[in-house]
């Protein structure tokens, strides 16, 4: 069996162009023997081109699939995401299931559905799925959420950093009601697609978050065109970890949330939890 969650532009600068590392993941599929199974993810477009490209016994899946989807094999709806994990329902079996988990934001669900897919394919007990749904924790580093005795919610995404993640850090902090502070920084090995990328954000940004601190001055112009175009008032500062980290004791109270996005982002988190 074989999930292809997401094909992107990532890690562009090593692969050379989107088609190798498509090339890359078919490898995968190539590799798996005539009675395989192969999962890919509708929400991501590169995954569902593979998918249309696999003669293998395949399924597709997508979180809130709409009405012009075609060829959804599996799907979540009725998501409810909050600032304390998600709801979400599936059928299996013919029969529409509800889950509940504690992982933060409504992307997670992308990564959840295979797995419920898998378990039921596999004969395990839908009750059996649901408590280990309900169970799941975060690996180290990966939207892990810490609340101080001041009452300010500091979320760790610090691991890893992708155009997607980020993307879904943004949309997560939309569920709080107070000042929302993002500690970002910018992208690598994104190679040709990088500015756009970043203009992107900037215009996810600008509107979703209150304050923007970026840990180094890469791509600070594409950013702040997508900022400027998107018609926030979104404050964006450049600084280092113990300027960042003042900063934010001096703005953030209770009931606002922090969230820190890649490696450099840590380095803040670290002075302040």
């Amino acid at each position: 069996i074989s999930v292809t969650t997401s094909v992107s532009d990532q890690h562009l600068s090593l692969f050379g162009t989107l088609e190798h590392a498509m090339e890359t993941e078919m490898e995968l599929i190539h590799a798996l023997p005539k009675t395989g199974l192969a999962l890919f993810n509708g929400n991501n477009e590169n995954s569902t081109k593979l998918y249309y490209q696999t003669k293998k016994k395949k399924i597709l899946y997508k979180s809130k699939p709409e009405k012009k989807d075609k060829h959804i094999d599996f799907s979540a709806t009725d998501i409810v995401a909050d600032k304390n994990g998600i709801t979400f329902s599936t059928v299996i079996k013919g029969k529409q299931q509800h889950f509940t988990s504690p992982l933060l934001g409504n992307h997670t669900i992308q990564n959840i559905l295979p797995a419920i897919y898998i378990a039921a394919h596999l004969h395990m007990p839908v009750p059996a799925i649901k408590k280990a749904v309900s169970s799941l924790t975060p690996p180290p580093k990966t939207m892990t959420k810490k609340v101080l005795t001041n009452g300010v919610t500091l979320v760790d995404d610090t691991f890893n950093a992708s155009p997607e993640s980020v993307s879904a850090a943004i949309s997560y902090m939309k569920t709080y009601d107070k000042k929302k502070i993002f500690v970002l920084m910018p992208l690598i090995e994104l190679g040709e697609n990088a500015k756009q990328r970043h203009y992107m954000l900037g215009m996810e940004m600008s509107t979703a978050v209150n304050y923007v601190f970026l840990t180094n001055n890469n791509f600070y112009s594409d950013i702040m065109k997508g900022i400027i175009e998107g018609n926030g008032k979104c404050v964006v500062k450049t600084a280092k970890a113990n300027q960042i980290a003042e900063n934010i004791i001096d703005l953030a109270a209770s009931g606002d949330v922090v969230l820190f996005e890649g490696k450099e982002a840590a380095k803040v988190l670290a002075k302040l939890s």
